[in-house]
């Protein structure tokens, strides 16, 4: 979720003034006047607890923001818009299910409010229960039925369930309220690319570019669906369009790398993969792409070495496993391969990848 939407959810969180207390009709003329004496105490106090509450929140001071929050909730239980600022400071710390808790007290005090929805829906999605978080969606789509987050939120939500046919029909939507919506022409092109039609996805993609030529989301989606395709010279042609406009995206990097890998020119690979693991030293991708082309020129000692430092960024790379047990075969490093193998197979067997299996057990077979 962007942290755009955030910033809108804190303006509406902590721009209302939420004090006022409900009080029974007074017995007599002087117990009016203490309950008066009392609610004009008890809201000063409230007051200055929200003051304090937005101070802190302002200064990134979520603990104690949530402190004074919830000393204001139990002075005033049946404010809907203290808990939802609670729930707003939980989801900034990333502590979803307590949002959850606290916006549903809120919308069991203010059913009607559509950004108490849009955050419960938010803080579920965030929390890993999308089947929740699209019943809240579409709660908050009931009551703001032209906002356009609502949508988006719901949308996300349904690609996450894999439900494709039904996230595009809601950005379709989006796009009928707001034409210019660039995240919506995003996210609609990778709702087409998961339903694996890329006819249809590499026009929508290219119609959108068209609108918005500078969106490197756009035309990475464009590139990969094209090398997908077969169409090399486009897909790289879009990919060194968008690495004119973002020379530190790694993944571009390494799609370029790897289409002068497939290409065989492997010098311009290594350089490509190179940066790439420069720019992010975790992709895994990259540093496979190295040993490959090193293991292909023969040059064992530092493919042993590439893929050694790959490990200890992801220990579970059955890939890189695979590779190290090669070179160090090509070394004569006979036991020291079986082990890698054997850890390659191991891995490649939990993903069910039987392909991968058989190719560790035709090394192995070389190794005894």
């Amino acid at each position: 979720m962007s942290q755009h939407i955030i910033a809108k959810l804190s303006l509406i969180l902590l721009s209302s003034s939420i004090f006022g207390l409900i009080c029974s009709p007074p017995a007599d003329a002087g117990v009016e006047r203490e309950l008066l004496l009392s609610q004009n105490w008890k809201t000063k106090q409230i007051d200055e607890l929200l003051r304090q509450g937005r101070k802190y929140t302002v200064a990134k001071k979520y603990a104690q923001a949530l402190s004074v929050y919830q000393k204001a909730a139990s002075l005033q239980p049946k404010n809907a818009k203290i808990f939802s600022a609670i729930g707003y400071i939980q989801a900034l710390q990333s502590n979803y299910i307590d949002a959850t808790i606290a916006y549903e007290k809120a919308i069991a005090l203010a059913p009607n409010n559509g950004d108490f929805y849009y955050a419960l829906g938010y803080s579920f999605a965030n929390a890993g229960d999308n089947l929740k978080a699209e019943a809240a969606y579409r709660k908050a789509i009931d009551k703001q039925p032209r906002t356009i987050k609502n949508y988006l939120g719901l949308g996300v939500t349904l690609l996450r369930q894999g439900n494709y046919p039904g996230a595009i029909d809601i950005y379709r939507r989006i796009l009928a309220f707001d034409p210019k919506n660039e995240e919506a022409y995003q996210i609609m092109g990778k709702a087409l690319i998961k339903q694996g039609n890329n006819a249809e996805a590499i026009e929508f993609i290219e119609k959108s570019l068209k609108q918005f030529p500078s969106n490197n989301n756009l035309r990475l989606q464009l590139a990969t669906l094209q090398l997908q395709e077969g169409d090399l010279v486009a897909g790289l042609e879009n990919l060194q369009q968008a690495e004119q406009q973002d020379p530190r995206n790694a993944l571009i990097q390494l799609k370029i790398g790897s289409i002068w890998h497939q290409q065989k020119d492997y010098n311009k690979a290594l350089r490509y993969y190179r940066r790439a693991m420069a720019l992010n030293p975790d992709l895994n991708e990259a540093a496979n792409g190295i040993g490959e082309i090193l293991i292909s020129q023969k040059n064992y000692l530092d493919a042993i070495v590439t893929y050694r430092k790959s490990l200890e960024k992801n220990k579970n790379n059955p890939t890189a496993y695979y590779y190290l047990g090669l070179a160090l075969q090509q070394r004569g490093r006979t036991q020291e391969a079986i082990a890698k193998l054997k850890k390659a197979r191991q891995l490649y067997q939990d993903r069910d990848d039987l392909e991968g299996v058989k190719k560790v057990e035709a090394l192995l077979d070389k190794s005894r």
